[in-house]
């Protein structure tokens, strides 16, 4: 509230709460006010009459507002958005808002939530010790969001051979003999697939492109009895193919040489294949191979053939039904493990920094390979740190060649120490 008389000069502006006692001081509030606090003024001047008014003065509580959102994915545990008080708006700059305990969203199964639980909450003014809590209302709301995990649950191929009867895979299987029809990618938690309905028969010698089609799956949930596969998950099924083959078949099963090495710096070459016929008449010779079944490489990583059956072709004409099954093969390059060691260090206070550079140690980087490497460790005042280090690998810009990718490092780092140095004292008579 403002008060302004006609004429300023000489004049002198008296306030009063009650409308007795009068001062030049304007009345405050700080709280929230019980009310409109009346707030009487008047205004003498030597040469004019004394003018009076009055006008209030009303503090309403200021409005809180704590909100949060978060989305996640169905894990099988429970998930939780928890709140900030940091992040609340309407606090009055100084003033500092606090809960009991932290306000929290929590959820487990697919699904919205908005529930959110805490105690109590409070408002400290900016000394750090008086109360503000009365001077505001509060809103604290929240959102847990917990999206459907994709389930993909994928026949798999499956060949017979004929026998005048209709055969396939058709049939309801429990969790102890799916795995033969079916794979399951996609479940978490610890939930785990308890049955699945397969379809697929036929009796005719042939290739069926997606007639093997899994359905109905259902789950059980490490965490619950009371949900099905639909409330959590997101399922995908993906059918197979069933191959009815006729008696006389012969089959050719390429398989692709994998093997798995530790990072050396050197070329790892795994390229060609195995051959096993089910006709011991039927020769390696009798097909050719027009793709590649090159499998090498230096750097850690996996590499992968890309062999098809398409790429192998049967030239004996006295075979008309030679099929080629291909099992492609990977290479699998594991980093090398690299030790860092850096030295420990001690000296009493000097006022400069303690560094131990020297006496470090670094095992494992492959002969003849290149980095940079720095111990950077430092401390000047008492107490202790680690003697940390930086190491620089291949990259653009320079002209190092061991790469971070081919090691894993593991590192033992040194401790600088600075104890207290001697103070002395000397007193004279």
């Amino acid at each position: 509230m403002t008060a302004t008389p006609s004429v300023t000069d000489g004049t002198t502006l008296y306030y009063s709460d009650d409308n007795e006692t009068w001062t030049t001081t304007a009345p405050t509030w700080t709280n929230v006010t019980d009310g409109a606090k009346a707030v009487y003024v008047k205004a003498e001047n030597p040469n004019y009459d004394t003018a009076e008014d009055n006008g209030t003065v009303t503090i309403t509580k200021a409005a809180i507002t704590l909100a949060g959102t978060k989305t996640v994915t169905y894990n099988g545990e429970e998930q939780k958005l928890e709140l900030s008080a940091s992040d609340a708006s309407g606090v009055v700059s100084g003033e500092t808002l606090g809960f009991q305990n932290t306000p929290t969203v929590k959820g487990t199964d697919a699904g919205s939530y908005t529930e959110i639980s805490y105690e109590s909450w409070y408002v400290t003014k900016a000394d750090g010790v008086s109360d503000s809590t009365d001077n505001y209302s509060i809103e604290v709301t929240g959102s847990l969001t917990i999206n459907k995990a994709a389930l993909e649950i994928k026949a798999k191929e499956q060949t017979y051979t004929y026998n005048g009867e209709e055969q396939g895979p058709a049939g309801t299987y429990s969790a102890e003999d799916y795995a033969e029809y079916v794979t399951v990618d996609g479940l978490v938690g610890g939930d785990t697939l308890s049955s699945i309905t397969v379809a697929g028969k036929k009796k005719d010698a042939g290739t069926y492109t997606e007639e093997i089609v899994p359905s109905e799956a259902a789950v059980t949930f490490n965490h619950t009895t009371q949900k099905t596969i639909t409330d959590n998950y997101d399922v995908t099924y993906t059918p197979a193919t069933l191959t009815i083959e006729p008696e006389d078949t012969v089959i050719v099963t390429i398989t692709a040489n994998k093997g798995t090495y530790k990072y050396d710096g050197t070329e790892k070459d795994l390229s060609g294949y195995t051959v096993e016929i089910n006709n011991p008449e039927y020769l390696e010779d009798y097909f050719t191979f027009t793709g590649s079944s090159e499998l090498k490489g230096i750097d850690a990583g996996i590499y992968r053939t890309a062999m098809k059956a398409s790429d192998f072709v049967n030239n004996n004409p006295n075979y008309t039904n030679v099929v080629f099954q291909v099992e492609n093969g990977t290479l699998e390059i594991l980093p090398r493990d690299v030790k860092l060691t850096s030295a420990n260090a001690e000296k009493a206070y000097d006022g400069t920094p303690l560094t131990k550079t020297d006496g470090y140690i670094v095992e494992g980087i492959v002969t003849g390979e290149t980095y940079s490497f720095e111990v950077t460790g430092s401390q000047t005042e008492v107490g202790s740190s680690n003697n940390t280090y930086a190491i620089t690998w291949a990259g653009e810009g320079n002209e190092y060649t061991a790469k971070a990718g081919n090691y894993t490092v593991t590192d033992t780092l040194g401790t600088l120490k600075v104890t207290a140095a001697t103070l002395n004292l000397t007193v004279r008579d």
